[in-house]
C-alpha cells in the first residue's frame, strides 16, 4: 500500500464553489482508478489534509499522471493554494478494529483503552508524515528531521 499525504494551505480570496466543483470531480476520477484504495479529509488551519489509499506505486503513477488530473494540479497552483505539501509514504504496520467483533465478550471492556491506543498511533503516524518521516521499502524509517524519528518511535505500539 501507498499513502499519499496532501496538506493544502488555502490561497486568500480563492473561488470556493470552483474549488469544490474540482475537488469533487477529481473524487469522481481517482474513485474509478482500479488500485485506489480510499481517502480520508481533515481540516487544517486555513486548509485542509487528505489521506488518499493506493495497491501500490504503477496506481498512484496512474494517478497522478492522469491528463485531467494534471489540468486540476496546475489550476490548483494558479488559482486555490497558496501553499501544499505532499507526502508519498509506505505504511510500515496497519490496524483496523471493529466493536461489533467484540460484542458480548471479555474483550469488550478492553475497546476504549485499545480504540485510545489506536487514536493516538493514528495521530502520531500522521504527524510523522507531515514532518516527513519517509519510511523505506523495508520498512524502516528514513527521518529528515530529528522530530520525525521522535514520533516515529512515538508511534509505535507498545509491547505490554
Amino acid at each position: 500500500m501507498v499513502v499519499v499525504v496532501f496538506k493544502i494551505t488555502y490561497r486568500p480570496g480563492m473561488p470556493a464553489a470552483d474549488y469544490e466543483a474540482t475537488g469533487n470531480r477529481m473524487v469522481e476520477l481517482v474513485s474509478a482508478l482500479p488500485g485506489f484504495l480510499g481517502m480520508d479529509y481533515g481540516a487544517s488551519e486555513g486548509g485542509e489534509i487528505v489521506v488518499a489509499r493506493f495497491e501500490s506505486h504503477e496506481a498512484l503513477a496512474d494517478w497522478r499522471n492522469l491528463a485531467e488530473h494534471r489540468a486540476a494540479q496546475e489550476r490548483g497552483r494558479d488559482e486555490f493554494f497558496a501553499h501544499y505539501r505532499i507526502d508519498v509514504c509506505e505504511p510500515v504496520r496497519s490496524y483496523e478494529f471493529h466493536a461489533e467483533d467484540l460484542a458480548g465478550t471479555e474483550a469488550a471492556a478492553q475497546i476504549r483503552s485499545r480504540s485510545r491506543a489506536t487514536a493516538r498511533i493514528e495521530r502520531a503516524a500522521t504527524a510523522a508524515a507531515l514532518a516527513g518521516v519517509y519510511p523505506g521499502r523495508d520498512g524502516e524509517p528514513h527521518p529528515r528531521s530529528w522530530m520525525s524519528r521522535r514520533l516515529m518511535l512515538r508511534a509505535q505500539p507498545s509491547r505490554t
